[in-house]
């Protein structure tokens, strides 16, 4: 409701149609360059690297490979990951 007030853009992930096209489209171009992407690959492959290591052990420590609470930890994955692109933190 503050930024319908104050008359600013809700995001782009809270718009649809022709307000989050454009919201793409300006994002997407600086996204999209291979230096870009090369500046925080490190970072991504280190989060996905201990994703792996936790869903691995977990589905030892289960029968039949089960790994509880995967939806929760891909979650946890990828605000991580949206934290560190967003706040390069």
């Amino acid at each position: 409701m503050y930024r319908e007030q104050k008359e600013m853009s809700l995001g782009l992930g809270n718009t649809n149609g022709s307000e989050w096209y454009k919201l793409r489209s300006n994002c997407i171009q600086r996204m999209l360059r291979p230096r870009e992407v090369a500046h925080y690959l490190p970072e991504v492959d280190r989060t996905a690297g201990l994703l792996l290591d936790t869903v691995a052990r977990r589905s030892e420590e289960h029968s039949e490979g089960q790994v509880p609470g995967l939806r929760e930890l891909i979650g946890r994955w990828s605000l991580e990951n949206a934290g560190m692109l967003v706040f390069d933190k």
